[in-house]
């Protein structure tokens, strides 16, 4: 889910740039916010309206104008308004959250438990607001995968249909902590091919050190591994060029192509050209697609490394 949003995102970006857009939507029903993020296992993100804010208020509209913050919201959290009614008493009283003053925003699992509060200064400031919700969202995929998914690759008898509904949840949510957990787990073999492409997949999403290493080694014999390999991150492409492309002065063509794949090299070089070209030129070949995947992982390191 998140790597298709990238581009949505990166166009938000764009858009933001040139001007401010339509703000964040908010389900005016809590009850029915609960639901969807029941359905869909995304935390809640409550709006707690205030008054008399002043020059805070105007810098908070702002931020919740801009493309990119409306598009990340929309993206990690179900989004909903809660007044301070009589209606919504109990939960105010059940998180503990002020109803008489301030104007701030609550994170709350599907399951109505408290992950953390967001103050108004810090949703007038884009860059503080993001750092925010990252953290948030950080902190309750990792309670929900010790919880919920990391149970479901445990033990001798497996459930296909809860590891893929597991599978999927670690790869929408980038949930970075089950890296070393699958890559053991692709290594079981208890488990089907469909099985385990998925989890190689699931590793590309992830891209971490644990996860990619566990995809180059599977790659080594498995072409599902390869396939996967090609979908890694920028930075975890820059990693593998650096550490994975040329092992005892040979070059490994599947980390080559996958490099080059996530690069978007042009003119990349087939398995034939190894077999045939000099030292000469496949040590310049490599050095080009080294560069290209270089300048795309600082790119992409200065826009999602913090907020993944």
């Amino acid at each position: 889910m998140f790597r298709a949003t990238a581009c949505v995102l990166a166009l938000a970006i764009v858009s933001g740039a040139v001007g401010q857009t339509r703000p964040v939507q908010w389900m005016s029903s809590p009850a029915d916010a609960i639901k969807v993020a029941k359905r869909t296992q995304k935390p809640l993100l409550f709006f707690v309206p205030g008054q008399d804010l002043g020059d805070l208020d105007d810098q908070q509209q702002v931020v919740l104008r801009d493309a990119f913050v409306r598009d990340y919201i929309g993206d990690r959290f179900i989004g909903a308004r809660l007044t301070r009614s009589t209606n919504n008493a109990d939960l105010f009283t059940k998180w503990n959250a002020p109803t008489k003053y301030g104007q701030y925003m609550l994170v709350v699992t599907p399951s109505g438990d408290l992950v953390g509060q967001i103050g108004a200064e810090v949703i007038a400031r884009k860059d503080q607001f993001i750092g925010a919700l990252t953290g948030n969202f950080r902190k309750y995929r990792s309670a929900l995968y010790e919880k919920e998914l990391l149970p479901q690759f445990q033990g001798e008898k497996l459930n296909r249909n809860n590891i893929s509904k597991a599978l999927g949840y670690i790869k929408s949510f980038i949930i970075t902590d089950a890296d070393k957990m699958l890559g053991e787990f692709a290594a079981r073999t208890d488990i089907d091919k469909g099985t385990r492409k998925r989890v190689y997949e699931t590793l590309a999403e992830l891209s971490t050190n644990a996860a990619v290493a566990s995809l180059a080694k599977a790659a080594e014999s498995d072409t599902d591994a390869q396939a996967a390999l090609k979908k890694v991150t920028p930075a975890a492409a820059a990693q593998l060029a650096e550490s994975a492309l040329v092992v005892n002065g040979e070059v490994r063509v599947y980390v080559y192509e996958a490099v080059a794949a996530v690069a978007k090299v042009r003119d990349a070089k087939p398995a034939r050209f190894w077999e045939t070209a000099d030292a000469e030129a496949k040590q310049a070949e490599i050095e080009r697609v080294a560069k290209e995947i270089r300048e795309d992982a600082g790119k992409w390191n200065e826009r999602w490394a913090d907020i993944r």
